[in-house]
């Protein structure tokens, strides 16, 4: 790896996550979505109580499909559904790392999309 200078700590934080590779447009857009619901619930809310990880799988659905079926800002918050779905993940994520979050996920699936023949499986069967 070729070092852009030669600071002794260049060589280290390298080697880090690099966050910078996270479009700051994402970010804007997350962060506003996460100021609406500081705004409505509290900042952090999902931390002072428990949460459950099937309510932000929904929320997130919803807005993935509300934008994918046009609609590119939410009516009520006027911020991007792509935003908002992007800071119901981080919710989820924050909730695992910091341990506040039930996984009410249903009973675990097949562990791939192959059935044991190796042809692909539909929601009705095979393809």
């Amino acid at each position: 790896m070729s070092l852009p200078d030669k600071n002794p700590k260049t060589a280290f934080g390298m080697k880090k996550t690099r966050m910078g590779l996270v479009p700051t447009e994402a970010i804007r857009h997350t962060a506003k979505a996460m100021t609406n619901g500081a705004d409505k619930y509290g900042a952090y809310n999902w931390r002072k109580e428990n949460i459950s990880m099937s309510v932000y799988y929904d929320a997130c659905l919803r807005h993935l499909t509300a934008w994918w079926d046009g609609e590119e800002k939410d009516k009520d918050s006027g911020c991007s559904h792509l935003g908002h779905a992007m800071a119901c993940i981080a919710i989820i994520l924050d909730g695992k790392h910091h341990k506040v979050i039930k996984d009410d996920r249903p009973q675990e699936g097949l562990k791939n999309d192959k059935a044991q023949d190796g042809r692909p499986r539909s929601l009705d069967g095979w393809y």
